[in-house]
């Protein structure tokens, strides 16, 4: 059986509160009953001179007052006395009478049932028997007169009356075609609407539970199945299964009949909780057996925690069912409540254990007693980890990755999957192979590692992928691994180191300059024109970047100390940008152009201080002598402003060394 809501039969009963006995009682001004239970739409009119309106557990129901359950709901009613009225779907109590007092206790309640089902709840009434106390219920065909204990009454669509005494009071039968008769516990009457009252006749037997787990896990709004079974009643034509919230049976939650080839329940879309199930046999006219004792099973809430945060999957539409299966990543924790451990086996219990492995887990569960618990099926899917060269395209990307040992090398990691992934992920290596870097890629699943295969790396190498961070689980918390193959540098010369994309170059550099005899390079205000001493020394710093092999900019700042035709001491310097474009060989030839930068300080003896701006351009040779180290000469004209219109051209060769950083790999196959 799956099912959430009640499905009760239509049921129109109307309340009716009467006096018994020889001596007279006492009306009362209070109220007569109050709702303690309501599922889903119940309207209530408490009183005639009000208009309908929600109810809300809690409300009271004063005389002629009226409760009314809609489709697929239910509530329950509390009287005076304390016996109570489950109310199923489509019910209608009507409170007619009023409560009788007599030296202040209750003599009697009474009910009407017009058709449909009532159970009535009216305890032992001890305190009551004294005054004859009683309760009566009228059905199309016969008055039911009950004392104390619990009864079940039905009527069908022909008006037949079904009295069922399922407790310990006294039930008599009173036809209204003649004849009357006692019900005792386990017996029920049938009453025809215009015939005589048969004889009683025994109920079905009652069912009894087989032995099964009573706590449940479930996710709150996607997973929350309670299940269990009762034995075979041969007499059984179907069987009638009740899911309350309470232990005795008012709030029910779902209700339903099953052919007598269910032998099962299982109620889905609960909230977490306690809730509480009984079962009873029907025979083929409609005779219920006494209820079964309560089953009462736990729905408990648990968690599942993905790593970096990452929640679970949940199947969307007609893939989802009443019990879907979630799809988690490998590292995700369940967090139980406490008390409850599970594992793959009932030899790996843990309180919170991880789903690491590939494929559909179903996990054992106990609490601490040793009793079983009932889990859910989880998923971890195949993320089909690949490593490839960062470079690699096509084909290439299939190919084994290779790396030389005792050489770095870059390369991408692929997870090929469409669910949300953390950005951290954790490599392991086996001795001799050293994981240096793992960072997230453009793309997301995709990640560059830099590895590092030392001399005592085995030829062949595995990497095992993990989400959780080393040492946050004592068990194996990888879910997946790579594969690398370790080769030998080449035998042989090495391959001539030239320029790369990416590269940096550090270099200092002296030389001799040329300052033109007609520079503008005085302060016209307070100092003469003097021509600089030819030629003079410089000393260079620069810095250049090259994104790709053929092109680079280039910064260089430039000091050269002086003097003018005085003899006075001058300090020229200059500061410039330039843009350098070369070929990609070992000795590779270069030219640049750019903008400068040109100034002079000095006392004024000699120029004063002064700058001009202009340009520049020029060439010379590379020669990369090793993969780091770059011997360079340049020759540059400079193009400045002269004395008085005239413009002025200063030449300067030099001659330096630069260091080479941000090679991608000191010996990697291109």
């Amino acid at each position: 059986m799956k099912h959430v809501s009640s499905a009760a039969p239509l049921c129109l009963f109307s309340a009716l509160l009467m006096l018994a006995g020889s001596r007279p009682a006492a009306a009362h001004d209070g109220p007569d009953g109050k709702i303690t239970h309501k599922r889903k739409e119940v309207r209530t009119q408490p009183d005639p001179e009000q208009e309908w309106r929600d109810a809300e557990v809690g409300d009271l129901v004063y005389k002629l007052g009226r409760v009314n359950t809609l489709a697929d709901s239910t509530a329950a009613v509390v009287f005076r006395d304390d016996s109570s009225v489950a109310m199923r779907a489509d019910t209608l109590l009507i409170i007619y009478g009023h409560h009788a007092l007599r030296n202040k206790k209750l003599v009697a309640t009474g009910a009407g049932l017009e058709r449909g089902a009532l159970r009535a709840r009216l305890g032992e009434l001890e305190a009551m028997t004294d005054d004859n106390g009683r309760a009566a219920v009228a059905t199309p065909g016969a008055t039911t007169e009950l004392e104390g204990g619990n009864s079940l009454l039905k009527v069908d669509d022909a008006g037949t009356s079904r009295i069922h005494n399922h407790g310990n009071g006294n039930a008599t039968v009173a036809a209204k075609a003649g004849g009357k008769t006692k019900v005792n516990k386990g017996m029920g009457v049938k009453v025809e609407k215009t015939k005589r009252a048969a004889k009683p006749i025994p109920l079905p037997p009652t069912p009894s539970w087989v032995a099964g787990p009573e706590q449940f896990l479930g996710v709150s709004g996607r997973i929350s199945a309670l299940r269990g079974g009762w034995g075979t009643i041969d007499k059984a034509n179907s069987y009638y299964v009740e899911v309350a919230a309470d232990p005795e049976g008012l709030d029910v939650l779902s209700a339903i009949e099953v052919p007598k080839s269910v032998e099962n329940f299982e109620v889905h879309g609960l909230p977490p909780g306690s809730y509480h199930v009984r079962v009873a046999a029907v025979d083929n006219d409609q005779f219920e057996s006494i209820p079964s004792d309560v089953r009462s099973v736990e729905l408990l809430d648990v968690e599942l925690v993905g790593p970096g945060d990452v929640g679970p999957i949940w199947p969307e539409g007609a893939d989802a069912g009443l019990a879907p299966v979630p799809v988690v990543l490998p590292g995700t924790a369940l967090s139980l409540p406490a008390g409850i451990r599970c594992g793959a086996t009932a030899e790996l219990l843990e309180a919170r254990p991880l789903f690491i492995e590939q494929g559909v887990h179903e996990l054992v569960c106990q609490n601490d007693a040793g009793d079983a618990v009932v889990s859910f099926p989880v998923r971890v899917p195949d993320l089909a980890p690949g490593l490839r060269d960062g470079e690699a395209s096509g084909p290439d990307q299939a190919k084994a990755v290779e790396v030389v040992r005792g050489q770095r090398t870059t390369h991408e990691l692929v997870l090929d999957t469409a669910l949300a992934l953390p950005e951290q992920l954790y490599l392991s290596a086996p001795e001799g192979v050293t994981v240096e870097s793992v960072t997230p890629g453009t793309q997301p699943g995709t990640w560059s590692i830099v590895l590092l295969a030392g001399p005592t790396a085995a030829p062949e190498a595995e990497l095992g992928l993990s989400f959780l961070a080393p040492g946050t689980s004592q068990a194996n918390t990888q879910f997946s691994t790579v594969s690398i193959t370790i080769v030998e540098p080449p035998e042989g010369p090495t391959e001539p180191a030239k320029p790369e994309r990416h590269m940096f170059e550090f270099g200092v550099a002296g030389g001799l300059v040329l300052l033109s005899q007609t520079h503008g390079l005085y302060h016209s205000i307070d100092t003469a024109h003097q021509p600089f001493h030819r030629p003079a020394g410089e000393f260079v710093l620069r810095a250049g970047y090259y994104p790709i092999r053929w092109v680079g900019v280039e910064l260089d700042g430039r000091v050269i100390p002086t003097r003018v035709a005085n003899d006075a001491r001058a300090t020229a310097y200059s500061v410039r940008a330039q843009v350098l474009g070369q070929l990609p060989y070992r000795v590779t030839p270069f030219i640049v152009i750019g903008g400068e930068m040109l100034g002079v300080s000095s006392g004024p003896a000699a120029v004063g201080k002064d700058t001009d701006f202009g340009a520049h351009a020029g060439g010379g040779v590379k020669f990369y002598a090793t993969k780091r180290v770059a011997l360079r000469l340049g020759v540059t004209g400079m193009f400045h402003e002269g004395l008085g219109t005239k413009g002025a051209v200063h030449l300067e060769a030099d001659l330096g060394l630069s260091v080479v950083l941000g090679r991608r790999s000191a010996g990697r196959k291109r």
